[in-house]
């Protein structure tokens, strides 16, 4: 059987990058943190998200409601949490279950989800599984040779 060139098995849809930006108003503390620049998006699950973002935004225990963009803000944009509900965003709202502050001048903070639109979430997620499906399959198909 012949095997395909990685060229063939390669689609542009391939590199069109999947991200997500957030940003969040701690509603226990009553403040806001508008940087999506420095919130990252590490893992989420079905009812949890993990987000690396900076240090003292929240505790565990915590209410926060989050604001997921498919795009970044436009900069002329007068960002505040009030007027991102009028923009295309996923609204979610949690509670902090874990907090580890190891990391240098950052957070990596746990949510349990409470409150959000289930099938916009949905979508985000399989969006996510879909893309990572495709890269397994095209690195199971062909062993890369690594060195001489």
């Amino acid at each position: 059987m012949k095997q395909k060139l990685v060229s063939e098995l390669l689609r542009e849809s391939d590199f069109q990058k999947i991200q997500h930006y957030v940003i969040l108003r701690n509603d226990t503390s009553k403040t806001e943190f508008l940087d999506f620049k420095q919130v990252q998006l590490i893992k989420f699950e079905e009812r949890s998200i993990v987000l690396r973002l900076p240090q003292n935004l929240c505790q565990v225990g915590h209410s926060l409601t989050l604001f997921l963009f498919s795009e970044p803000p436009k900069s002329n944009l007068k960002m505040t949490t009030k007027n991102a509900k009028f923009l295309k965003t996923i609204e979610i709202v949690g509670k902090v279950s874990d907090l580890n502050n190891s990391l240098s001048k950052q957070s990596e903070v746990v949510i349990q989800c409470t409150q959000y639109q289930k099938e916009e979430w949905h979508k985000v997620i399989t969006s996510y599984l879909e893309r990572q499906r495709n890269i397994n399959k095209l690195l199971s198909g062909h062993k890369v040779k690594l060195g001489a």
